[in-house]
């Protein structure tokens, strides 16, 4: 059986079709075989691959999952008799050489590494007729998918069959399969709104600053965002500068709260 990474990976998470060609792959082919479902990867844009495999001896192989009853007509690939925005074997490519780009940045071994790439069709029974420019190693059929592996590996060999070393299949892991320890701190949330408040408080002050330069200013903003502390402020260092001054509000509670401030 293929090694899902990780060994935990909810498939429950996959949509129907993509669920049925990962578990496919798990249960056809060799142990030496892992299974990365659903591999995100961030360039100049998104990259989202249904499934990569890797294997020490094969390589690297990027499948792209298509559960549509498809045909290709004039070249150009087509689901449920309508032509698909994005070609499934252009979309296949772009992530190919994302992925590639992406583990050749890490040098080493992986320097000059290759990925090879196709199409895995669960629904569809058989091809007849001609491809065109599209390797026949390249489209995974059912048939092909109830028993994966040599099919996999035609694939593998079309493009790199390339043999990887142990430290390599290790980059590449941790490079699509990362971990990362996250800190706990129960007091972050208490320093992150001390800091807001310090940040407003010193808007506050900045809006002070240039308010005895106007004689009418309006200020709006939502309950607690510090109106009043402005105005009582502004009152606060009128007054200090001689200033005859009046504070109204529009209750008496807040009028009391305003006298002992």
């Amino acid at each position: 059986m293929g090694r899902l990474v990780p060994e935990d990976f909810p498939l429950d998470a996959l949509d129907d079709t993509e669920r049925r060609v990962v578990e496919l792959l798990r249960d056809g082919l060799t142990d030496g075989w892992l299974i990365l479902p659903d591999v995100a990867l961030q360039t100049h844009r998104d990259h989202q691959l249904d499934v990569v495999l890797v294997h020490e001896g094969w390589g690297i192989v990027d499948l792209e999952v298509k559960g549509h009853r498809m045909q290709l007509r004039g070249g150009a690939w087509y689901a449920e008799g309508s032509r698909l925005p994005t070609q499934p074997t252009d979309q296949a490519r772009a992530n190919a050489y994302a992925l590639r780009s992406r583990l050749r940045a890490l040098g080493g071994d992986l320097a000059h590494v290759e990925v090879a790439y196709g199409i895995a069709l669960p629904n569809t029974a058989g091809i007849d007729g001609d491809l065109g420019g599209i390797d026949r190693r390249q489209v995974l059929t059912a048939a092909d998918l109830e028993d994966p592996q040599d099919a996999v590996e035609a694939l593998a060999a079309w493009r790199c069959h390339q043999a990887l070393t142990d430290e390599a299949v290790t980059s590449i892991l941790d490079a699509l399969r990362p971990d990362a320890d996250l800190t706990w701190d129960p007091d972050a949330r208490a320093r992150e709104a001390r800091r807001r408040l310090d940040e407003l408080c010193a808007m506050q002050v900045a809006a002070l600053e240039t308010l005895d330069a106007n004689r009418r200013v309006f200020v709006t903003g939502r309950a607690g965002t510090g109106k009043t502390r402005l105005a009582t402020r502004w009152a606060q260092r009128a007054w200090r500068d001689g200033q005859r001054v009046l504070l109204a509000c529009y209750n008496d509670p807040l009028a009391a709260d305003l006298r002992g401030r």
